[in-house]
């Protein structure tokens, strides 16, 4: 079916109520604590579950405020699709942070013109991006690098 010939809305089922929750880190806390059990990711033959990813992303969190960040700071998230993708983002969140996703195929010069203008406090990577972003380094300064070494 062409979306052409649609003029009515696909329903979707068992959405949550978004009114209810004053922010996305409050609709996940409460996902969090009524799965805690259950799977939340699989990636390469490892997984988390909720409470994982919960606990995860309080860790990454707390960091982020240990930095001392002012309410509303850019961090920076450019990984692939890993496990460390989604607690960077949800910690991000959860310490009061801006989460600006980058794209970890992005060129130096792309990169740097992304950088430039978000102006990230923080950029989190993949290590084996490292290199590559040493290029845009000095142009960009976020005052923090930090980086995801790939665990076997």
């Amino acid at each position: 079916m062409d979306i052409a010939e649609t003029d009515k809305p696909v329903p979707v089922k068992n959405l949550p109520d978004v009114d209810r929750y004053p922010s996305l880190v409050a609709l996940l806390a409460e996902a969090f604590a009524r799965h805690a059990d259950r799977t939340a990711l699989v990636s390469l033959g490892a997984q988390l579950t909720y409470a994982d990813l919960d606990r995860y992303s309080d860790a990454w969190a707390a960091w982020l405020q240990s930095l001392a960040l002012a309410s509303g700071a850019r961090v920076a998230i450019m990984l692939p699709n890993m496990l460390a993708s989604p607690v960077a983002l949800i910690g991000t969140l959860k310490a009061g942070c801006v989460a600006v996703n980058v794209n970890p195929l992005y060129t130096a010069r792309e990169l740097q013109s992304q950088l430039r203008d978000c102006r990230p406090d923080v950029i989190v990577l993949f290590e084996a991006f490292a290199r590559h972003c040493s290029k845009c380094r000095p142009a960009t300064g976020p005052s923090t690098w930090w980086w995801q070494r790939w665990a076997t």
